[in-house]
């Protein structure tokens, strides 16, 4: 592909006999990655809270595929079993999603669905809906990716055997089938849709125009919140195994003993408090110590990339050298001359028990302009790496692959430059941790429409393209687990002065 692209722009430019204009190259800015240092959270987020995402918040849809799929193989069963094609059966499980999804949106209870204003413009806007139409062939195409239950973004990963849930089991022919532990959530969900079992729109592999009237009129029967018991016991085992099990078991501890209902900020607050001790060679990390050291590397994430905010910011209107913007960082960081980049390493905020509340810093990053607070993303980067030095930098919890910069090497790096000034030391961070990373990722992502690249070396020094908005972690699917472990009733689930809160179960 490489070579026919070469050898067709030299052929172009063999017929030039001086410069042209061109038109301009058809990239956008984008990448949310600009660091490469997501994958070492989500590497220990798959330790801690595996097999979840941050979309596939509620218990439902697990076991609204896994019904689909039983259902299309029973249907297909009485037209000739395996002489059905497999994509009329999959024809079935995306009508029954956007039935469900439909009534769920008009109903306004549409948490964890996705594809609301496709939907809108697609079903909702048309009055009724024709499921035999060229049509909806083609809406199948564009939302398998997307917006279905079982695309990648959304159910279909977590609903698989493997690290998932395991609500379904491949087939050989791209088919699904629910496993044997979830069949008694598929047929008591089956009983609950006693009254549709001849309706038209679920009693048949094919379908025809269905009004989005009685779309909305199906809710009743599968309501998000209208779980059955075998639906919740089903969940519970489920979810409560292998590596989540410890940590749901660290949500139920804290919040037993609680004094009373927490929000979703405070118990992430409390699970990153609850083991600062170091691990014993030879003795596997606790959940809470992996749950700190997650923290801890999504504040260091988002405090470079807050820093990289800052930096496209200050060089976006003319190039600056690098000993200039180590300047500008010692400035907003107030501090002396004489100031060794150790001395600054050592002094970070800690709380009264000696230990750093990375849960506490991430918020004050995400509440401010970036780009006017560079002293705050210096102050994060500085928890994160005594946070990570508390247990000298376990490499169990804090490593990786090192061109991702994970906390470990970070803090090894930090520590050889400890004697150098604070402004030299901060032209390292800049030079090495975020534009070395960015130029290191952004260059090597190269390749399709998108134009990660977000800074240049002029003549000047470094000038940035453009500015960009603030920076923001990756969700690590707490909100996700406690959602699930509310609709399982593992724990319970409130409001409180328009908050969401939870309390044992």
């Amino acid at each position: 592909m490489a070579t026919a692209v070469n050898e067709e722009v030299l052929e172009i430019l063999s017929g030039w006999s001086g410069p042209r204009v061109v038109a301009k190259p058809p990239l956008k800015p984008g990448g949310v990655d600009p660091l490469g240092l997501r994958q070492v959270n989500f590497d220990l987020m798959d330790r801690c809270i595996p097999g979840l995402n941050n979309a596939a918040t509620r218990l439902r849809p697990y076991t609204l595929v896994a019904w689909a799929w039983w259902k299309a193989a029973e249907l297909a069963r009485k037209e000739g079993g395996e002489l059905v094609d497999p994509d009329r059966l999959k024809a079935y499980i995306d009508r029954v999603e956007v039935l469900f999804t439909v009534g769920h949106l008009l109903e306004q209870d549409f948490a964890g669905l996705l594809g609301s204003d496709t939907l809108r413009a697609e079903v909702v806007g048309r009055g009724t809906y024709d499921f035999s139409s060229p049509a909806w062939q083609a809406f199948r195409k564009r939302r398998a990716a997307n917006t279905s239950l079982m695309a990648p973004v959304s159910y279909g990963p977590s609903a698989k055997e493997g690290a998932g849930l395991g609500y379904l089991s491949p087939r050989s022919d791209g088919t699904f089938a629910p496993t044997a532990e979830v069949m008694p959530a598929v047929m008591s969900f089956d009983a609950q849709l006693e009254g549709l079992h001849d309706d038209p729109c679920l009693a048949s592999l094919e379908c025809g125009e269905v009004d989005v009237e009685r779309m909305q009129e199906l809710y009743e029967y599968w309501a998000m919140d209208d779980l059955s018991d075998e639906e919740s016991e089903v969940g519970r085992s489920r979810l409560v195994c292998g590596q989540r099990a410890g940590t749901i078991e660290l949500i139920e501890s804290i919040l037993a003993e609680a004094e009373g209902p927490l929000r979703i900020d405070q118990i992430r607050w409390e699970m990153a408090l609850s083991d600062t001790d170091a691990v014993p060679p030879g003795v596997e990390p606790t959940p809470a110590s992996v749950w700190r050291a997650i923290q801890a590397q999504q504040l260091h994430r988002l405090s470079l990339e807050a820093l990289l905010v800052w930096l496209l910011d200050t060089t976006t209107t003319r190039p600056h050298q690098l000993g200039e913007l180590a300047e500008i960082l010692v400035e907003a960081a107030e501090l002396e001359d004489g100031t060794t980049f150790g001395d600054w390493l050592n002094d970070a905020t800690l709380n009264e028990d000696g230990v750093g509340d990375p849960v506490v810093a991430i918020e004050e990053i995400e509440d401010v302009r970036q780009r006017e607070r560079p002293d705050l993303a210096l102050s994060g980067l500085r928890i994160a790496l005594a946070v990570c030095g508390e247990i000298a930098g376990d490499k169990r919890l804090y490593d990786g692959a090192a061109d991702r910069l994970p906390l470990s090497r970070a803090l090894t790096r930090a520590r050889r430059i400890a004697s150098l000034p604070v402004r030299d030391g901060f032209e390292v961070l800049l030079s090495e941790w975020i534009i070395g990373q960015h130029l290191y990722w952004a260059v090597g992502r190269s390749g399709d429409e998108t134009q990660r690249l977000r800074l240049m070396l002029d003549e000047g020094g470094w000038l940035a393209f453009s500015s960009y908005g603030n920076a923001n972690p990756t969700p690590d699917r707490l909100a996700t687990l406690l959602s699930l472990a509310s609709d399982a009733r593992i724990i319970a689930a409130d409001e409180l002065d328009g908050e969401l809160v939870y309390f044992p179960a």
